[in-house]
């Protein structure tokens, strides 16, 4: 299903724009994951369902509706996005445990844990080695949340500065300080408190639609520059990275946070490109799936 909505969006250029397309799969990549490992045959699991009956339907090709996720085509704000699925995309897949068959609640978890825990400390390392050799032990890490709308993609998000509006409370994850919206890691002084800050930072990641920008410690939300820029299904290019200026200011995507646009326009000047692809299959190879199960599981979908 990535691979399937990575072609129909980021190859054919959906959006025309690629930081729009990347924006674009990636919640559609996130959405589709909840609804293939929802054991539910109502809400989200209705998803699977989709696919399931045209599994084993005669038709060659059918668009798969992400209604239940609230997506809308961004061409076209009046209808839910369709995704265009073939016979031939589910080549090798598997589809006896699906659908209305009774699927297994041990399979279930055990995707759950994978998803959730596994990798957590080689994930950790990862960003340590780059905080380490890029900003010398001490980098800035800037939460931004994908909207649900074409106009604002990434926003940076800063929390209210009154004293009741209960972020502590509705946001617990996310940086408090309304001057200084974002986390700093120093491993010089204190690695312990910069692991632990890493270890809730990845997991807001797998349960939230959020990326991180990572900045050195003199930077700024309005510099345009970035060490890396990362999020559940890798490291960005910076052409991929969007973030529009419609709306900014309002609180209606985090309770009681006020989102702005992060403008990106290059990495710093000791960014390599071999460094990076190294970066990003680390990644992938720790948050691979499809090979830690047999043929006939769930996963196969992904």
């Amino acid at each position: 299903m990535i691979g399937i909505i990575e072609k129909e969006i980021i190859s054919k250029n959906y959006l025309g724009d690629r930081g729009k397309n990347r924006w674009f799969a990636n919640k559609l990549i996130d959405a589709a994951i909840s609804g293939l490992i929802n054991k539910q045959l109502s809400n989200y699991g209705r998803f699977r369902s989709q696919i399931e009956i045209f599994a084993q339907n005669e038709k060659f090709m059918e668009m798969i509706s992400f209604e239940v996720f609230n997506i809308r085509d961004p061409l076209d704000t009046s209808k839910f996005f369709k995704l265009k699925i073939t016979k031939d995309d589910l080549i090798g897949a598997d589809f006896s445990i699906l659908g209305t068959i009774k699927v297994s609640d041990q399979i279930f978890d055990r995707i759950k844990e994978t998803l959730t825990s596994r990798s957590m400390d080689d994930s950790i390392e990862l960003l340590i080695d780059i905080i380490r050799n890029k900003e010398n032990g001490v980098a800035k890490i800037i939460p931004v949340i994908s909207s649900s709308d074409i106009r604002q993609g990434y926003q940076y998000l800063i929390p209210s500065n009154d004293p009741e509006a209960l972020i502590h409370k509705y946001e617990p994850y996310l940086p408090k300080d309304f001057y200084h919206p974002y986390w700093v890691i120093d491993l010089n002084n204190d690695e312990k408190s910069g692991r632990e800050t890493l270890r809730n930072i990845i997991m807001l990641m797998l349960n939230k639609d959020y990326a991180f920008v990572m900045k050195n410690k003199d930077g700024d939300f309005e510099d345009g520059l970035a060490t890396c820029i990362f999020d559940r299904n890798g490291f960005f290019n910076i052409q991929d990275f969007y973030s529009g200026s419609y709306g900014q200011g309002g609180s209606g995507l985090v309770k009681y946070h006020f989102n702005y646009q992060m403008i990106l326009d290059s990495f710093y000047p000791n960014f390599d490109i071999g460094e990076f692809n190294q970066w990003n299959s680390r990644w992938d190879a720790m948050w691979e799936i499809i090979s830690r199960y047999n043929r006939n599981d769930l996963m196969k979908y992904l």
